[in-house]
This record gives C-alpha cells, structure tokens and sequence, in this order.
C-alpha cells in the first residue's frame, strides 16, 4: 500500500526534478526523502526515478501516473486537513492577527470587545504594521490574516486580498485656521503649514506632483510630514490649539466636526482614497475563530461607516 507521503514525495521529486528542492518543500532532509522513495521503489518492485546530467527524469508511465493522478489527490487531504484543522482549533483560542495603523484606531477596541464577549476566556493577540511587514509575518506564519491599506494593485499568489474599506484621506484643521478662510485651497496653500499624520508615501507623492518651485519643494520637506504618529486622536490637542494641519481618513472626528471644533480642508488638486484589503495566505482556510475575529472586525467597520 502507498502512503500518503509517499504519494507527496513523489510528486514533488516529479515537479522539481531535484531530490533536494522536494525535500525542501517536503519539510525533510534529503536522504530521508530519498530513503523514503527506495522504500516506496522496493515496495512497487521498479524504479521510479534516475538522475542523469539533465537532472531527475521520470523513469516510466507509472510515475506519471502518481504524479499527475497523486496531485490531484494531495490537493483533496490537504483540503481534507485543512478543515480538520479549522474545527480543532476552534476552542484553542489560536488567534494571531495584524492589523494597521487605521483599524487600530478605528475598528479594533470595538472588535475585540465584541469578539472577546461571545468567545469568554479566549484572547486574541495582535499587532500593528505597515503593509509589507505584515505581509512578511504572514508569510512566517507568524500572523494569520492582517488588514491594512496598500495603494499598489500588484498581483502576488503568495497571498489572498479581499476588499475590506475604502476610505477618502482629509486635512482637518481648527475652526479658526487661516486655511479655513480660503475659498479655494491647493496643495501649495497647503504646505506652508506643518501636517500631522501616518506613514504618507502616496500622499507626499500626490502632493510633490503639484510644487513647481524649489522653494515650494523646500516648505514640502519641512512640514510634509512635521510630526508622524501612529495613532491620529493623539493629534488632535495638537490640531486645536496650534496651526498644525492633521491628514486623517474620513470618518475619523465626527464628534469634533459636529460641535464645529474642527473643519476639514477641501484641497482641490489632492484627491486620495485608501483601500484596506484583507489579507490571507494563498489557499489558506481561516478557523472557525479567525471567521469570527473577522466578523467582529466587518461588523464595527459597518458600524464606524454608519456613524
């Protein structure tokens, strides 16, 4: 009888052509694996594979078979364990999530609340990161799933990206700053004030995009950003008593925008929208309880929309 592993080893010496990349994807050494396929080779009474100067060549139909027939076959078990998986985690309370700097300030302190009130006694953990570093901890599994902005629409099959927010970016200022008087501002009007914000790569480009001189160029990097911080209501003491320019999302300070202690700042030539995804692994199957940490998580972006 061929086992499952041996299935997979055969099919990934098959793909690789090279004992030592299929032992890298097995998660084996490579004289185990190649022990492993002399056993399987004994146990069928023929030789499956050959090296020879061009690398390792499938030796007969046979072969051919495990491997077209076998792949077709890992894929379903590992399905099959994947799932497997999902349900026995459900209690473990394995939850590992990145998040970035937008859904820390908005949606999470409502998530976790809601998500910790019908799951008692289990505790996520999380963390905070730009983009590419959370990709990178995806990808080490050292997260399982993470949801920021990112404004490029690159194709990468290491992961899988849903749709999760979009948000319009706005200057806000107090209701008495000289750029609330201007009837029309523009990007240049804006840098000659200092500006508050996250991480700003698209932003700065948009506006770098819009200065014609080097002395515009020169206010740019010196206000553009004046100060950076990772949560934007830190900003806003700073925002009301100063002249001080705060770059958030929309959405953000509703509850100053309605007693009028703040006005946002219409820049006619700045126009930006960050899109937050969603983000899985290739072909990942998230637990019953990373379904839930989701569910929390789209339930206060409705909410937070809604407000």
């Amino acid at each position: 009888m061929i086992t499952f592993k041996e299935l997979k080893y055969v099919t990934l010496v098959n793909k690789y052509k090279n004992f030592s990349q299929a032992a890298k994807h097995a998660g084996v050494s490579q004289p185990a694996l190649s022990m492993a396929i002399s056993k399987l080779e004994e146990k069928l009474d023929t030789i499956l594979f050959y090296r020879d100067t061009n690398g390792m060549v499938r030796s007969n139909i046979f072969s051919e078979f495990l491997s077209e027939e076998g792949a077709h076959i890992i894929k379903d078990v590992d399905d099959v364990l994947l799932r497997l998986k999902s349900i026995t985690e459900k209690r473990v309370g394995n939850v590992v999530f990145g998040v970035g700097n937008i859904v820390a300030d908005s949606l999470l302190p409502e998530a976790l609340a809601n998500f910790c009130h019908q799951n008692v006694g289990i505790y996520p953990n999380f963390i905070n990161g730009y983009w590419y570093e959370l990709r990178e901890k995806l990808l080490r599994q050292e997260i399982n799933f993470f949801i920021t902005a990112n404004h490029l629409e690159a194709i990468d099959e290491k992961i899988s990206q849903q749709d999760f927010m979009s948000l319009k970016v706005n200057f806000y200022a107090r209701s008495d700053h000289p750029l609330a008087h201007l009837e029309d501002v523009k990007c240049e009007d804006l840098i000659e004030y200092p500006v508050i914000t996250y991480h700003t790569v698209s932003s700065k480009n948009l506006i770098f995009e819009k200065l014609k001189t080097q002395q515009q160029i020169n206010k740019f990097e010196k206000n553009f950003p004046a100060g950076r911080l990772e949560s934007m209501k830190l900003a806003m003491p700073i925002t009301l008593a100063s002249d001080y320019l705060l770059m958030a999302p929309e959405r953000f300070f509703q509850d100053e925008l309605k007693t009028g202690q703040i006005n946002v700042i219409e820049v006619s030539d700045f126009d930006l929208l960050l899109k937050l995804k969603l983000v899985t692994r290739s072909k990942e199957i998230m637990s019953p309880l990373e379904s839930e940490m989701v569910a929390c998580l789209e339930n206060a972006r409705d909410n937070f929309m809604r407000a």
